[in-house]
């Protein structure tokens, strides 16, 4: 239709004002059109190779990218435009090699936040699983524009089935997953036994544990339930409460007023960490307090 009015225009000069009022509304049409947002990196169906950490060997493999995306037409300029990530995750399935999910409704929350167009995101520490990345262009709470890239992060990219190395440890994460013959389970994981006839076993970390913890002498142990979204300085206000409560009945000098760091072994944990992402689970017999100056 605009090279319609252009050709009219120039036959007949009495129409030229109504072709230029034609071509700025399309102008006006186009600097209103909403902006396409597209995810470019992690790519629709990739699969990421997880790697071991190489200053923590008892920490499984993750991966890391920085994402990359693309806002074509339409116009940001002037408005107050962010990038709004939710990234989903389930278990990471094989059939012959890493099977990706692009079943949302399965999927758990793993992180979320906003961003400035401007600004580099970073996928960091991404653990093995089936990926959702759901990215939303916003403007003051409207939605501009949707975009989603299905992906996965595997430490191999054959089918973990036909891998030799079956009596390996079992890796335990929060969500169910296959125990493959000969695998050793931790414990204090719940554990379910197919009814088929197959023996198939499947095991994950309960959504409540306890968590136990030495304090120090006079002081004992903090024995508190956690949750994989309890944070690390929750368990650290739980343990100085019981400190200072044991201290004040021992009449221990000083200890009252102790504050703690929590340690794996030799490695300081966040305090904003999470159970989950800390690896308490795992980690139970490494863990320890240190007391730290007030």
């Amino acid at each position: 239709m605009i090279v319609c009015f252009a050709i009219v225009a120039l036959g007949f000069p009495g129409l030229t004002q109504a072709a230029s009022q034609a071509a700025s509304q399309v102008d006006e049409l186009n600097e209103a059109r909403m902006p396409l947002l597209t995810v470019l990196t992690p790519s629709e169906g990739e699969v990421l190779l997880a790697l071991p950490d190489p200053r923590n060997s008892s920490a499984p493999p993750t991966s890391s990218l920085q994402m990359r995306y693309a806002v074509q037409g339409g116009s940001t300029q002037g408005r107050s435009v962010r990038l709004c990530l939710r990234l989903l995750r389930s278990p990471l399935r094989y059939y012959g090699g890493p099977l990706l999910s692009r079943d949302v409704d399965s999927m758990r929350p793993y992180a979320a936040g906003c961003f400035l167009l401007t600004q580099p995101v970073t996928l960091a520490n991404l653990s093995v699983g089936s990926y959702a990345l759901v990215a939303q262009l916003r403007d003051s709470g409207e939605t501009l524009s949707n975009a989603t890239s299905f992906f996965a992060v595997s430490p191999s990219l054959e089918d973990e089935t036909t891998r030799g190395d079956t009596a390996d440890d079992f890796a335990a994460s929060y969500e169910w997953q296959s125990v493959r013959e000969g695998q050793s389970v931790p414990s204090g994981l719940e554990v379910q036994l197919s009814l088929d006839g197959s023996h198939r076993r499947s095991a994950r970390i309960p959504p409540t544990w306890r968590l136990q913890l030495f304090l120090g002498e006079g002081l004992g142990f903090l024995r508190t339930d956690v949750l994989r979204d309890t944070r690390v300085r929750e368990v650290l206000a739980a343990a100085e409460a019981q400190a200072a409560a044991a201290a004040l009945r021992h009449h221990l000098d000083g200890a009252h007023k102790a504050c703690f760091s929590l340690f794996a072994g030799s490695d300081w944990l966040d305090a904003e960490s999470t159970v989950e992402s800390a690896q308490l689970f795992s980690r139970r017999g490494q863990l320890h307090v240190r007391r730290r100056p007030t």
